[in-house]
């Protein structure tokens, strides 16, 4: 079909119409970035089935200097926090008045 796109979340359907990973890899490396903060931080990252907990804001300025110890970029911990942060299961977490957690939890 003529200007069709792939879809954006980096999941490319097959001839069979079962979902396979993005040539690129992009959703392989966002869980590996995924587990390396869970593994690092538990209390700020927790696994599913676990609801996700609300961030204290600037966090990813705390996580900064950890970078190297989680082999990752600047940019790779970047789009690490900004996936984590999108989807239903982060903005359920949000309730008036609660609070933030940081890196320790």
């Amino acid at each position: 079909m003529r200007g069709t796109r792939p879809p954006r979340s980096g999941i490319v359907l097959g001839g069979s119409g079962r979902r396979k990973a993005h040539p690129r890899g992009g959703l392989k490396r966002a869980r590996v970035r995924e587990a390396r903060l869970q593994r690092s931080f538990p209390l700020a990252f927790p696994k599913n089935p676990s609801p996700k907990v609300p961030l204290k804001i600037r966090i990813f300025e705390d996580l900064l200097p950890c970078a190297l110890d989680l082999s990752l970029s600047e940019a790779e911990l970047r789009e690490a926090i900004r996936i984590w942060c999108r989807g239903t299961r982060y903005w359920a977490c949000f309730i008036e008045g609660a609070s933030r957690v940081d890196l320790a939890g």
